[in-house]
């Protein structure tokens, strides 16, 4: 009956959720790659596992990740049951030689900008704080992961909650996520109050450089 699936949740110890130390950032960022290298916007492409890490790691560094006290980190020291990395928001993108590595860098990064574009193009309509954005008062969530036993413990969601927290008591009026992972985007727009500023369908994203092909989600 779903009450007692509630009930059970409500009796989960809920793991402690602090900010992440810098002896954490490597077996976080372990965990927040390998997470995200199942969504569908980046599973598809094929991109090496170590590969995939260096661009994430490269897109979240160390020093800004946990020298402003904002990422998260939940669970024991040493033993992340999930994390959630944040970042004041720039619009950089990791060096040039990393797209290297594998071509399906350029496709996942073509995607990302595309979907930037759409929110930014129609900020009149979608509620887009853009003010925030040019102020410097946005925060963006670039990766998130969570263990097995992280599942279970409903770590992700408290994350969330707990994302959605900081950003309001840091003074930033809007937090930005991207995800493919329809599980997630619950969480952001249902139990975090968020909305959807843009979105895409994968399988008609037509890929500018060709790197993989036209459409290289179609076949998926």
């Amino acid at each position: 009956r779903p009450f007692c699936r509630r009930a059970y949740a409500a009796m989960v110890p809920k793991p402690e959720i602090r900010a992440m130390t810098a002896q954490e950032y490597d077996s976080c960022m372990d965990l927040a790659a390998l997470t995200s290298s199942q969504a569908p916007a980046i599973k598809p492409l094929g991109i090496p596992t170590d590969a995939w890490r260096a661009f994430c790691a490269a897109d979240t560094p160390k020093t800004a990740a946990v020298g402003s006290g904002l990422s998260l980190v939940a669970g024991a020291k040493g033993a992340p049951l999930g994390c959630l990395f944040l970042l004041p928001l720039v619009f950089e993108e990791p060096g040039e030689e990393l797209y290297k590595l594998h071509r399906g860098l350029t496709v996942a990064t073509e995607f990302s900008t595309a979907v930037w574009t759409d929110a930014l193009k129609w900020s009149r309509f979608n509620g887009l704080a853009v003010g925030s954005l040019a102020a410097g008062q946005a925060l963006r969530c670039t990766l998130s992961g969570v263990s097995d036993e992280g599942k279970k413990a409903h770590v992700e969601v408290a994350l969330c909650l707990r994302a959605v927290e900081v950003a309001r008591t840091r003074g930033y009026g809007t937090l930005l996520v991207e995800t493919s992972v329809a599980a997630q985007r619950n969480i952001w727009v249902e139990q975090c109050g968020g909305g959807v500023r843009a979105e895409r369908q994968l399988s008609s994203f037509d890929s500018p450089s060709r790197a993989l092909g036209m459409f290289p989600y179609a076949a998926q």
